[in-house]
């Protein structure tokens, strides 16, 4: 996923001419029944609170505004989220 048009601005965003990277999760991957009685460890990390959980045992999701930070992706344990 690319987004156009966008500059950076401080909050880790890589820019590449008019693209810039996004995390996505891969849902194949992810579990989070396996960490902190449901709860995903990265919902937390994220400077723009953009990726959310349901409820516990719920796969997370990120609901749009990444700054492309790497947080997440450093903080995931199994290496679920990942930038595109």
């Amino acid at each position: 996923m690319t987004v156009v048009g966008l500059e950076q601005n401080g909050n880790g965003i890589e820019k590449t001419g008019n693209r810039m990277s996004l995390a996505v999760i891969d849902y194949h991957r992810c579990d989070s029944g396996k960490f902190n009685h449901g709860i995903c460890l990265v919902v937390k990390v994220c400077p723009a609170r953009t990726i959310e959980q349901e409820a516990p045992f719920e796969p997370p999701y990120i609901k749009g505004g990444c700054y492309a930070c790497n947080k997440c992706i450093d903080r995931c344990p199994l290496d679920a989220i990942m930038l595109v």
